[in-house]
């Protein structure tokens, strides 16, 4: 981009004979440079010396002329040529065309001006007569004005590759896009992108190098290590490497013959990196020749390099992104699937599950149920119970309202309300009655979104429990007509032993409620004459033992110190657990032992009696003897 240097030559600077004074050649460039013709390409600043065979002989310059009047010379007499013979020989102000083309470019132009110290340079052809001129100024001015546009262009262009970066296009074709444009501006160069992967630098992009060459680097891959050329080189150090002779860099040393084969002689390679300053890949410009990037060429290189970390930091991160997508979206399928199995397997175990269970919004609009609940709404697909509410089920019109009341009390009271019994029609026209459960049904954040109910039909529980109701009246009232306490008496292996069953008439005969004796049986035993208990307490160990019947007559020794005898009988039965139950009837048979108390004490007074008639008549006879 840089190499053009006939745009920087004087074509028609001013010209002076070498015996014209310096003066007059001073008047002559005062004289243009207020006309202010070819201001700008510096031909008043200078004035060419010729021979009369029009040689050129060397330059007079502004500066020049500032010396000589400094050091008081008589311009208005000195010669052009006096001057130029007074001129150091080493600041050589000619050069040929010849040795031109070893300028090659402004840039080298402008390195010569500076290394030789001068501002002007005339051109002179093969017979020394004047071709054109070189201004240091100009140089450096279109120089500048060059690296303006191109880099006003090239913002452009990269403006333009970002735009395609931000539409997802294709890496490589943004790529390729990019690294030509960077060969429109490094002539005679051929740039190369090479990505980094997993640990090796391979995936050559390179539109201008030989195929195979790219090739064979992409398929064989490149170390990222110190002296594997310049790439490698360049992304083990981090850093810009430039190398201007391959064959003669010791980075080159073990791939020189491979890289010479091609006719690339120079090499200079820049890492790219990510945001993060992740190594992506590299940047490589390859010459023909041995040269290198000049500053602002590598300024331009450093910019495309950038470029490039965008489009491949965004290429990898749309590709990162839709692997994840794609990860995500089988994790959401197999997610799906396991969520349908699992709700396929929640809803076959809630339909074999011994109950009717439903669940409703906070409307009390259906949500859900099992199969049981199903069978009694008549309907035969979940969809039909979804959205529904009592209103429009077979028992609408009689248990609705009743059911809603009781929802609304669970979901306001966000407590559970359970053992609820109710009525509840069918389809075919069954009333059966349930025993109902509701409790609130929450989401994760603990809010309250509706009831979760369940039920089971007691209809046969309820016959039971009116059946056991009528039969404990009738045992009542057996009970309560016996003239006796009916109990069931229970001894605990441990010695423990409690009645768990009296009947009503234990108050007629302990003067105990049964509530007290059924809490502690201590109490009736306080009951019994102290003489009798060892005598009780022995029976039952003797009954417990043989499993024989008890039968057992003591006295209870009642308050005001009251006697009244009983009679304890009994039939054991022996539990698995070693309990030993006894049940039995204890009746009240004072009035018998006072009747038989009464008949001992007639029969003794009619022994007496007689024994005492006996002995009369024995005295008689033995009178009459």
């Amino acid at each position: 981009m840089l190499s053009n240097l006939e745009a920087a030559i004087v074509q028609n600077p001013l010209v002076a004979r070498a015996d014209a004074t310096v003066l007059s050649a001073v008047e002559q460039m005062s004289n243009l440079s207020t006309q202010e013709i070819d201001g700008d390409n510096g031909s008043s600043t200078c004035v060419v010396i010729v021979s009369d065979e029009l040689k050129v002989l060397g330059v007079l310059t502004q500066k020049d002329v500032m010396s000589l009047v400094t050091q008081q010379q008589p311009i208005a007499q000195l010669t052009l040529r006096q001057f130029w013979q007074q001129r150091s020989p080493s600041a050589s102000l000619i050069i040929s065309q010849s040795d031109l083309r070893g300028l090659r470019n402004i840039n080298a132009a402008i390195a010569h001006f500076e290394s030789s110290q001068i501002t002007h340079l005339a051109i002179v052809d093969e017979q020394e007569q004047l071709v054109g001129l070189f201004q240091h100024q100009t140089l450096i001015r279109l120089r500048d004005s060059i690296i303006h546009e191109a880099t006003a262009s090239l913002f452009a262009i990269q403006q333009k590759i970002h735009e395609r970066i931000a539409k997802a296009e294709a890496l490589q074709d943004v790529l390729v896009d990019l690294l030509q444009t960077m060969e429109t501006y490094l002539r005679g160069s051929s740039c190369s992108i090479t990505l980094c992967r997993d640990g090796r630098l391979g995936d050559v992009i390179a539109p201008s190098l030989p195929p195979d060459y790219a090739r064979i680097v992409s398929e064989m891959g490149l170390p990222i290590a110190e002296g594997v050329g310049s790439c490698g080189t360049a992304a083990f150090r981090r850093e810009l490497v430039v190398v201007t002779d391959i064959e003669n860099d010791p980075i080159w040393q073990n791939d020189k013959a491979f890289v010479l084969c091609y006719g690339l002689q120079a090499c200079s390679s820049i890492p790219i990196f990510a945001s993060d300053r992740t190594l992506l890949g590299t940047f490589g410009i390859y010459f023909r020749e041995q040269k290198a990037p000049q500053a602002q060429e590598l300024d331009w290189i450093a910019q495309a390099a950038n470029i490039a970390g965008i489009a491949i930091e965004r290429d990898r991160t749309v590709q990162a992104l839709q692997q994840l997508n794609h990860e995500l979206e089988d994790r959401v399928q197999v997610r799906t699937q396991e969520l349908q199995e699992r709700e396929q397997f929640l809803q076959t175990v809630l339909d074999t599950f011994p109950l009717s269970v439903f669940w409703k919004d906070v409307d009390s609009v259906y949500l859900g149920c099992n199969q049981n609940f199903l069978n009694d709404a008549g309907l035969q697909e979940i969809s039909q119970i979804i959205g529904k509410t009592d209103k429009e089920l077979t028992w609408g019109e009689t248990e609705a309202d009743f059911y809603r009341a009781n929802d609304w009390a669970v979901i306001e009271s966000q407590t559970a309300k359970l053992g609820i019994e109710e009525i509840q029609h069918h389809a075919d026209g069954q009333i059966i009655c349930t025993e109902t459960n509701k409790l609130p049904l929450r989401n994760l954040q603990g809010e309250v979104i509706g009831v979760l109910g369940t039920y089971q039909d007691i209809s046969d529980r309820k016959a039971v429990e009116l059946a056991l109701q009528a039969s404990e009246a009738k045992f009542r009232r057996i009970t309560e007509s016996v003239p006796g306490m009916i109990y069931r008496y229970v001894l605990h292996p441990d010695g423990r032993d409690e009645l768990v069953y009296v009947s009503p008439q234990v108050q007629q005969i302990f003067e105990l409620t049964p509530e007290v004796v059924l809490q502690d049986m201590s109490c009736l035993w306080a009951r019994f004459h102290p003489e009798d208990i060892p005598m009780i307490q022995s029976a039952i160990q003797d009954s417990a033992a043989s499993l024989q019947s008890f039968l057992v007559e003591g006295r209870l020794l009642l308050p005001n110190e009251r006697v009244k005898w009983i009679q304890v009988s009994s039939q054991p039965d022996h539990q698995e657990n070693g309990d030993v139950i006894w049940d039995g009837v204890v009746i009240d048979i004072s009035d018998r032992k006072i009747a038989e108390k009464a008949l001992m004490l007639k029969q003794k007074h009619l022994e007496a009696l007689m024994n005492r008639q006996f002995k009369d008549e024995m005295q008689h006879l033995e009178i009459f003897a």
